[in-house]
């Protein structure tokens, strides 16, 4: 959809081009649009010459010659392109305006979101779709105003800046820089900003919308200001659209999630969403000693939570029983979920472990983050085995990952499970080598267990401590 930056550039582009022109015919192919009087749309702008075009927000404003008004909004594919009468009207032309002079401007929108509405000098301001237009970054004198706003609502403040009613102009787009900039999650409850954050999101406002209209706006995908005519600013982005590459200032790879229904990118160590305690996650190779440390965690009275165990609670639900029967094609004896069953028919098939993956992650996921929302202590431990293969490192804000030698790791395997074949085979298919590097600690547990346990003390000590420094870093 067309921000600030964008209708800014559309109106740019655009008054050159129709001022001082006047209209000879007015041709409606899609009246749904119209949000004025049918019969008196066509009639009141006969005969009107364009005198200048203002914009209030993301509104077009159209002045004639008279104290008449044309209030546009472009929507998601809104367009104004000026054609030749002799060429053919665009592909998508909702509204055309000829011109006594031979050419005609067309308005094209192939989705017919756009809205257009008359109004006069004197009322247009009230005009309902104006009327609770809120002002822009440039118009706002001290971010005091934003943060007593802002502060009444336990709205996510990402959604709080696409509330045009408080402050108009910034889109997805636009939210997620400026979020970026000032590093502020965007899950952040409006009710927990600072004055300070409220300044460093009003002073980023203005400069992202600034730089933006200076590059034309963003082309992203199937939007264009004009037939022809791309944005720059896309080029400068350093959130939106770029989930999965790394962060400018950490090299973190930046995640995108739903706020309210809006994707938002953000960077998951340089934005860290104080509503939250902070998230440690431990993972590794299987039999590593992941449980040691939680055990360690728990003793020292932080909250803790398995993904195994919420797992095994999903699998002791008969409807997930039935699920499980279905996504692996087998029968467990007295409907009766058997690991090892599990375990043999997700190794002998990568599709079957896919689907497996694709319907139990999603659940152990949302289970984990409502526990997260709930927890009141300033740190939790949450083991995740899985952690970089289902992609939740962004969940948490340190990493422990343990890892085992093969040998030591198929005895314990072993012991569990009493098959030896399967034993070598989850051993052999142990795929925590490959992010180990991701972590921020390591542990081999290649020792006894009295020192590995020494190990696990001092790795949750340094996790507590240094997690802390992380946070306070990032919420300057």
């Amino acid at each position: 959809m067309p921000e600030l930056p964008e209708v800014e550039t559309v109106r740019r582009l655009l008054e050159p081009l129709v001022k001082g022109r006047r209209i000879n015919n007015v041709r409606v192919n899609y009246w749904r649009m119209i949000q004025s009087d049918h019969d008196a749309f066509v009639d009141t702008l006969l005969g009107r010459t364009f005198k200048s075009i203002g914009r209030v927000g993301k509104f077009l404003i159209f002045k004639f010659d008279t104290d008449l008004m044309l209030i546009s909004h472009l929507r998601m594919e809104g367009k104004y392109i000026e054609l030749a009468n002799h060429e053919p009207d665009s592909h998508y032309a909702r509204v055309v305006f000829e011109f006594v002079d031979g050419g005609k401007l067309c308005y094209d929108d192939s989705r017919c979101f756009g809205t257009m509405q008359l109004s006069n000098a004197d009322e247009y301001i009230q005009n309902t779709s104006l009327n609770n237009v809120g002002p822009e970054p440039f118009d706002i004198e001290s971010a005091q105003y934003l943060h007593e706003v802002y502060t009444k609502s336990s709205r996510p403040i990402k959604e709080l800046l696409l509330d045009q009613t408080i402050m108009t102009g910034l889109g997805n787009i636009y939210a997620d820089e400026v979020l970026f900039l000032s590093q502020v999650h965007p899950e952040l409850p409006g009710k927990l900003l600072s004055l300070s954050e409220a300044k460093r999101l009003l002073i980023n406002a203005r400069e992202v919308l600034k730089k933006a209209i200076e590059a034309g706006g963003s082309t992203i995908r199937t939007y264009h200001a004009a037939k022809g005519v791309d944005g720059k600013f896309q080029h400068q982005l350093y959130a939106y659209d770029r989930a999965g590459q790394p962060c400018v200032r950490c090299q973190t790879p930046l995640v995108k999630i739903k706020v309210k229904g809006r994707g938002s990118t953000y960077c998951p160590r340089c934005q860290i969403n104080r509503a939250l305690p902070i998230v440690i996650a431990i993972t590794g190779a299987m039999h590593a000693g992941k449980s040691t440390l939680m055990k360690i965690a728990s003793n020292m009275g932080y909250p803790t939570l398995s993904s195994d165990d919420i797992v095994r609670r999903i699998y002791a639900q008969k409807p997930s029983v039935q699920k499980l029967e279905q996504i692996l094609k087998i029968s467990f004896p007295n409907q009766q979920v058997d690991s090892s069953l599990i375990m043999s028919a997700i190794l002998s098939d990568s599709k079957v472990k896919r689907r497996l993956e694709k319907w139990i992650h999603p659940l152990v996921k949302q289970e984990t983050l409502a526990w997260i929302g709930n927890q009141s202590s300033s740190h939790v431990f949450i083991e995740v085995p899985l952690l970089y293969e289902a992609k939740w490192e962004y969940l948490a804000l340190y990493v422990i990952g343990v890892s085992v030698p093969y040998d030591i790791q198929k005895d314990r395997i072993y012991r569990n499970f009493k098959h030896p074949d399967l034993a070598f085979a989850l051993a052999q298919t142990n795929q925590f080598a490959v992010y180990q590097n991701r972590v921020d600690d390591l542990l081999v547990n290649n020792v006894t267990l009295e020192k590995f346990q020494a190990m696990a003390l001092e790795a949750v000590k340094k996790a507590l401590a240094v997690s802390v420094k992380i946070a306070q870093s990032a919420n300057f």
